[in-house]
């Protein structure tokens, strides 16, 4: 698949089964995060990701769509 193909059957999703994402693909996702393009390559983020389910069920409070995801991850700036 080339990337315009990628971009286009692009989707979002927000409804779980609650199956664990193996750790090796936690890591590929990561990293294809990390690689993305940045100004300057200055890569301005680091990446959190939870796997924890008592922690996503708080997280879950906050928005809802979490509660039945196996991992979250959210980039954040290093200023915080």
């Amino acid at each position: 698949m080339d990337a315009f193909e990628a971009i286009r059957r692009r989707r979002s999703v927000r409804a779980f089964t609650g199956a664990p994402i193996p750790r090796a693909d936690l890591e590929t996702i990561v990293d294809a995060g990390r690689l993305a393009a940045s100004g300057h390559n200055r890569q301005p983020w680091t990446f959190v990701v939870i796997t924890d389910p008592a922690m996503i069920a708080r997280l879950a409070l906050a928005d809802r769509w979490m509660e039945k995801a196996p991992s979250c991850s959210t980039p954040r700036s290093p200023t915080g």
